[in-house]
């Protein structure tokens, strides 16, 4: 799967434009705040019809607009063409269309087209707390398997229910004995679905985690590893539901009081070590960015497994933390055949200028002021 075109219209700060790019490798170079940034997440939000930045598409509008718009051509691997329309007004929200035909479960686009992006917001996948490192494996889950996606839209609906009831309770509306089973049951049978599609996930990308890293490395000498570890603890050879519902028991008086769902994988960690040391609180720099790039790795990899075909690689700012030399060598670790849009600095290009101008199986393009020019390879 490949972009091929990119139509843009009144998004963040780029220019109404339409750019083709190439089936392999494209590079973006420009100063910085000029909207390097902004493509990619614009080509990020074709795909999964959400930000890696925002929450909020208000927030992508231009000063002085009311909407924007979006319209990409993706080929697959059989070279079958498909265009994605994505439009966005303050007052009527999102609409999207697939081949001119309306999509009204935005959800069921996720995964048709696979996309990995590597940016600065992706480090808090290892400094940050384990909601953010949630998220990035409920993404990439939702990419692999959609009924995983459909069981986490019902997890979360449940979650909303429990906690009403909570609140009920705390005001004397209810007694909730019964309500509140009912969802309890819900939530067990949801929560075991996700517990057990999230602990196969990392037990497959625990197996290539380590050859990642050590590729990223070089010099590394204590193995990087991933532990998922549930909020349910389920013991081998018990019943994970009975498991559940044992502590959602346990826990209720303390739900009860705090008016909040405790119980469940919406709790849950996904621990990262360097050895025997939690790579949040004790690793270095270095750890910090060879891991991150690692699980990137890995994200394709699964990705490209469960849907086979090849994802679209996003790397943004590539060289701000990493030399030439690695950031080649990442490059070529990911790319494995798939397209791939790299974004740098002026001085970037500068230093990788004498390399791209003998290669002729990649695009160069320039962005100055939201204007995003294609370039002649050693311009």
């Amino acid at each position: 799967m490949y972009l091929s075109s990119l139509a843009i219209d009144s998004f963040r700060n780029l220019d109404t434009q339409r750019l083709d790019f190439y089936a392999r490798k494209n590079y973006l170079f420009g100063e910085n705040a000029q909207g390097k940034t902004n493509l990619l997440e614009a080509i990020y939000l074709l795909c999964l019809c959400k930000s890696f930045r925002t929450s909020s598409d208000a927030e992508l509008i231009p000063l002085g607009k009311d909407c924007f718009s979006l319209t990409g051509r993706f080929a697959d691997h059989n070279g079958i063409e498909h265009e994605i329309v994505l439009r966005y007004q303050a007052s009527s929200g999102k609409q999207v269309f697939l081949d001119g035909k309306p999509v009204y479960q935005l959800s069921s686009l996720v995964g048709q087209f696979p996309v990995v992006v590597l940016s600065a917001a992706d480090y808090d996948i290892t400094h940050g707390s384990p909601q953010q490192r949630r998220r990035f494996f409920n993404i990439l889950a939702s990419q692999c398997s959609a009924r995983f996606l459909n069981d986490l839209k019902e997890y979360e609906k449940i979650i909303k229910q429990r906690n009403r009831i909570f609140w009920l309770i705390q005001n004397g509306r209810i007694k909730g004995g019964e309500e509140l089973e009912v969802w309890n049951e819900q939530l067990i049978i949801k929560g075991c679905a996700l517990m057990e599609f999230r602990s196969k996930l990392i037990s497959e990308m625990a197996a290539v985690l380590a050859h990642h890293y050590q590729s990223i490395s070089g010099d590394a000498t204590e193995p990087f590893t991933i532990t998922y570890e549930p909020n349910v603890e389920v013991t081998p050879g018990s019943d994970p539901r009975a498991c559940f519902s044992d502590r959602l028991k346990k826990m209720k008086g303390l739900e009860i009081a705090r008016g909040v769902s405790l119980v469940g994988p919406h709790r849950d960690e996904f621990r990262l070590c360097v050895g025997a040391r939690t790579l949040r609180q004790f690793g270095s720099r270095g750890e910090h960015k060879s891991a991150l790039i690692s699980i990137k790795a890995a994200e394709l990899f699964l990705l490209k497994s469960y849907l086979h075909t090849t994802p679209l690689l996003l790397l943004d700012d590539l060289y701000a933390e990493l030399d030439q030399e690695r950031g080649e060598k990442v490059i070529e670790l990911f790319s494995d055949g798939g397209q791939c849009i790299i974004s740098g600095t002026s001085a970037d290009f500068s230093s990788l200028q004498h390399r791209l101008h003998r290669q002729k199986d990649e695009y160069l393009f320039f962005v100055r002021g939201g204007r995003i020019e294609r370039g002649e390879n050693g311009s």
